[in-house]
């Protein structure tokens, strides 16, 4: 039997344990008001440290004050198609830009990829992301 789009979101979606019960809106960081509730504090060999100490190992999606294992090909755009990316298409909301961390320097995905993501509407940053530690 053929999965629909949502059993496939599923399958490559762990959720973690809400970290915060802060607020669940879209924030202007930069206005002075109250921090979102999921913070980065950097990146290290062990995984993503987040704001309050917490390891994310693996990569993940910083969602609606959710954080989601994600499961991708370890190997950089290779095995990474259309079906690593439709969970965008189905959550609300529906973000309007992807930071993709792609590990010690910068590495452009696949043009089929980044047009995937602009007729969903969502815009594609890249961004190397050197440990810190």
């Amino acid at each position: 039997m053929a999965a629909t789009g949502r059993q496939r979101v599923r399958r490559n979606l762990r959720e973690v344990n809400e970290l915060t019960n802060g607020p669940t809106k879209l924030n202007n960081i930069l206005s002075g008001g109250p921090a979102p509730p999921v913070q980065v504090r950097g990146i290290t060999a062990a995984g993503i440290e987040l704001a309050d100490g917490l390891i994310m190992p693996s990569a993940c999606v910083f969602l609606d004050g959710h954080v989601f294992l994600w499961d991708v090909p370890s190997s950089l755009w290779s095995g990474w198609g259309k079906e690593r990316f439709e969970l965008f298409e189905v959550v609300v909301p529906k973000p309007e830009i992807l930071i993709l961390g792609t590990g010690k320097g910068v590495s452009h995905p696949p043009a089929s990829i980044r047009m995937y993501l602009n007729s969903i509407g969502i815009q594609l940053d890249i961004m190397d992301t050197i440990c810190a530690r």
